[in-house]
């Protein structure tokens, strides 16, 4: 599985862990206010649902990091 975080100028590097049978988390730290655009793929083929777009709000930035789960892929 991969998954881009992309900001408003510029990629967010994601750690990918995880596997098909239990799940693959992608975790990763905004750098950014705004709008960021999330494409997971598995295979090379992007999963149902991506691309989708996460805004970080001022305040998401005060935490040392943000994390999202994606299972069942």
């Amino acid at each position: 599985m991969t998954c881009v975080f992309a900001g408003p100028s510029e990629d967010i590097p994601v750690k990918v862990s995880g596997n098909v049978k239990n799940g693959f988390e992608a975790e990763f730290v905004p750098s950014e206010v705004g709008l960021h655009t999330v494409l997971v793929e598995y295979n090379g083929v992007a999963v149902g649902g991506t691309p989708f777009f996460a805004k970080v709000p001022t305040n998401d930035l005060d935490y040392n990091r943000t994390k999202s789960r994606f299972c069942n892929i």
